[in-house]
């Protein structure tokens, strides 16, 4: 508490005496004594200092001075205010001779801040006898000494040292408390339960004579617990019952042709199992049956020849592949043409069985897996036909369209008349979106208001724009194609410039006109747990998000231990350095660079990390501020498979203006050693064009954030302050990611959502509240492709690194890196099993 002098100062009259008395000598200064009580002081608090010049006779003012004033001023009472921690001389200089002074030194301290509580924190509540657990404790508030003393209650069942470590010892239960250095009233103890030791398992072997099964046959599969004193039951597990089932025993019984995963699991301790492969073949084989890599090649050229677009972007060269005849039409989004997908891929997926019988090469059984695993979620979102839209405001087909065309390769006259097309056809396929959204409405599945507002803004500003970009970027292109005449490129850009303004831009319109006609209409202005199945559907949607074949409720208590297991990592950085808290949300902890420089960084630094892609051509675009608001921070496009072509980015300027250190970032995401690096390699590798093509998600997206965390230390920055930083992020993600499975799995209102983001920020303004809640309505899962991926992948990489152990490789990273790229994109539980194959032959 700051202390406070009530100064009483009294005026004394003093009558003139008029009487002549003789003139009075002056009497010089010799020295000055400074009186006061402390020789320290707090931030924030005063002090008053008297000075008493000698002899008494002198004159006794003098001037106050301080040394530094940005740890401590004084006025010319004497008073001292303390401003920041440090240590300062006050001086008192007497007014009549400037050489009398006189110095004391006063040492200003931060405000003492006392601890208020303490928080444990504990991976566990159990420890075996004879093992030990780290605890770590928290004093509240954080800028309160945090040092404690740590205690057991009962030293013969287990004792803690000075760190919290904690060792078993016998049997029983015992409570540990960490008591406060400062304050011995504050402390908090922890129950543990240390249990006698059990001979645990340690591997699970499965036996088996053979490896393919014929549908309805059967295969009695043994497991052996090792060591042999070790608990010996297992459960058995099929990957996909619809392919085999294994009854309690370890017999697998074939139901329809098709790869899976039999696993034993040990019933003592679930991290111990093991799991083999079974092909179950099909009754019969055709005898036409054509050569794998022929029929994985035509299943590419059926997918990419779909659409002109498809083409134009991934294939530079299309006269080398057999694509026949291309057709730009309005987007069909009707009930048929969703039954027509499912049926072709129900198709592809009956054919590509019969090859369970072939003897394929190991590349040649990864194509085989990864086809598989796309087909059958194309397959699994049969009965969901209304449950998804083309629309949305960040990421909706209308959003990204300018972007596609204004990114649209002119290779040939006829790239110039699709593009032309795609404009035409523009209105068409609004329309049919318009139809289908009606259409949902009337299912119960319409619109919510708060997305309408959304698509509206987007279309509005996109078609407000004074002048329209896509005018301008056009005009560009087309002055550098040397297979037009001078007055041919002024014909399609006179054509361009109508098509624009009389039939793309008003498309738009049209669009933002229907939709408001929509508003009001929506029956679930929630998440999909309200309507009928939509926990079912989420769950499909969570699938191919995260690239692993978990449930719902096991990835959500899944993030529910790593919120715990983060915020204890987070938290032991910031004991050691309390500074960072405020430091790490400074958007310009990183030095301004253009993104130019940004990019040429990384190209300096990342080639003795990741495999090298040699010269590459980038352009990075600015977004055109009437996309700017509706846009993502940034965009890498793909580039063409089959040739080396200049590279692309957008970025969003309006995201990046003020925070270059999210710039840094998220350069490196989209650029080297981001997506851009991982396509260009994928492009360049042997893998076959189906490879390259099929996209999933999550494996792309966990490297681009996996990269972000890994150019730390491509900076000059402390790596704990990086890693807080990244932690940081990681829990913000991670928090949204369990608002998503709440709200949209277990149905959580925008109160309930309110309410637990309350828990972590605090309260926030019902504008923001509303902005996230609905974001994660219109893109469910979304932020699962980023982040639940990503803690995927950092297990993939620990699961490589042990298995690599004994290859001794000069850089383990590298090799990972070329690991992950090379195999090329799958989900993860197919990486998984790619590992040792990969490190058999590297």
């Amino acid at each position: 508490m700051k202390k406070f002098r009530l100064l009483i100062i009294i005026f004394v009259l003093l009558g003139l005496v008029t009487a002549c008395k003789p003139e009075k000598t002056p009497v010089n200064p010799e020295s000055i004594t400074i009186n006061s009580q402390q020789s320290e002081l707090e931030v924030n608090g005063s002090l008053q200092l008297t000075a008493l010049v000698l002899p008494a006779e002198a004159e006794q003012s003098v001037v106050w001075s301080s040394s530094d004033e940005t740890i401590a001023t004084v006025d010319n009472t004497g008073k001292v205010l303390g401003l920041s921690a440090g240590t300062v001389s006050i001086t008192a200089t007497s007014t009549k001779l400037s050489s009398i002074s006189k110095s004391i030194s006063l040492e200003v301290k931060t405000a003492t801040v006392h601890p208020s509580s303490i928080t444990i924190n504990s991976p566990q509540k159990e420890v075996d006898v004879n093992s030990s657990l780290q605890l770590t404790a928290l004093v509240w508030p954080a800028e309160a000494e945090q040092s404690v003393v740590w205690s057991s209650s009962d030293e013969s069942i287990a004792t803690v040292d000075n760190t919290g470590k904690v060792l078993g010892l016998s049997a029983g239960t015992v409570s540990i408390t960490a008591t406060s250095t400062k304050l011995s009233s504050i402390s908090n103890s922890i129950s543990l339960k240390i249990k006698a030791l059990v001979v645990l398992p340690e591997t699970v072997t499965i036996n088996s004579t053979q490896n393919k099964l014929d549908v309805d046959s059967s295969l009695q599969l043994t497991a052996v617990v090792l060591p042999a004193q070790a608990e010996q039951s297992v459960v058995w597990k099929s990957s996909d019952e619809s392919i085999a089932t294994v009854d309690s025993t370890g017999k697998v019984l074939g139901i329809s042709p098709g790869k899976v995963s039999i696993t034993a699991t040990s019933t003592k301790s679930t991290s111990i199992s093991n799991k083999i492969t079974l092909k179950i073949k099909p009754v019969s084989i055709p005898t036409d049956l054509e050569d794998f890599d022929v029929f994985i090649e035509n299943i590419f050229l059926d997918m990419i020849a779909d659409d002109p677009v498809n083409v134009n972007f991934f294939l530079r060269y299309p006269e080398n592949f057999e694509l026949g005849e291309r057709k730009v039409e309005a987007i069909d989004v009707s009930l048929e043409a969703h039954q027509t997908v499912i049926a072709e891929a129900k198709a592809l997926k009956e054919s590509l069985e019969y090859y369970i019988s072939v003897d394929l090469t190991e590349e040649q059984e990864l194509t085989y897996d990864v086809t598989m695993d796309y087909l059958n979620k194309t397959i699994a979102y049969e009965n969901y036909y209304y449950y998804d839209t083309p629309l949305g405001s960040y990421l909706g087909y209308q959003a990204q369209l300018p972007f596609i065309l204004a990114e649209y390769h002119f290779y040939s006259k006829e790239d110039l008349q699709d593009y032309f097309d795609y404009l035409l056809t523009t209105q068409e396929t609004f329309e049919n979106f318009i139809a289908f959204e009606v259409d949902r409405a009337n299912q119960g599945f319409g619109l919510n208001d708060y997305l309408i507002d959304g698509i509206i803004t987007q279309c509005d500003t996109f078609a407000d724009a004074e002048e329209n970009y896509l005018i301008a970027v056009f005009n560009d292109k087309v002055d550098t194609l040397a297979f037009l005449t001078a007055s041919e490129k002024d014909e399609y850009k006179a054509n361009n410039l109508n098509y624009i303004n009389n039939h793309f831009v008003p498309a738009y319109e049209y669009l933002s006109t229907e939709l408001a006609k929509l508003k009001g209409k929506a029956t679930n202005n929630e998440g999909l747990a309200h309507f009928a199945n939509g926990k079912e559907y989420y769950q499909l949607l969570f699938t191919e998000a995260s690239g692993t074949n978990m449930t719902v409720g096991q990835a959500y208590n899944y993030f529910r231990s790593i919120l715990d297991s983060e915020y204890a990592e987070l938290m032991r950085i910031y004991q050691k350095n309390p500074n960072l808290f405020n430091i790490i949300n400074s958007p310009t902890f990183l030095p301004a660079r253009t993104y130019q420089q940004t990019y040429d960084h990384f190209l300096e630094s990342y080639v003795n990390d990741f495999p090298s892609i040699g010269e590459v051509v980038v352009n990075i675009k600015p977004i055109h501020p009437s996309l700017e608001e509706n846009s993502s921070p940034a965009m890498y496009f793909l580039s063409p498979i089959d040739a080396s072509v200049p590279e692309v980015i957008y970025v969003n300027n309006t995201t990046f203006s003020e925070n270059p250190t999210y710039a840094f970032f998220t350069i490196a995401h989209e650029s080297i050693p981001g997506h851009l690096l991982q396509h260009v390699v994928l492009k360049n590798s042997d893998l076959c064009n189906l490879r390259k093509y099929l996209s999933f998600t999550s494996y792309a997206e966990a490297w681009a954030v996996y990269v972000e965390e890994f150019v730390g230390k491509y900076t000059k920055v402390d790596p704990d302050f990086i890693e807080a930083y990244n932690i940081n992020k990681r829990l913000t993600y991670v928090i949204l990611c369990v608002a998503d499975i709440k709200i949209n799995y277990f149905g959580d209102s925008i109160t309930d959502f309110g309410n637990y983001l309350a828990t972590y920020f605090g309260d926030l303004p019902l504008e923001d509240l509303e902005e996230m809640y609905y974001q994660l309505v219109e893109e469910p899962t979304n932020f699962f492709e980023y982040f639940f991926s990503y803690y995927r992948l950092m297990a993939l990489k620990d699961n490589f690194m042990v298995q690599a152990a004994d290859k001794n490789y000069e850089n383990p990273d590298l090799e990972f890196h070329k690991f992950y790229l090379l195999t090329g994109p799958a989900p993860f539980y197919i990486l998984e099993e790619q590992i040792p194959i990969y490190l058999n032959h590297n």
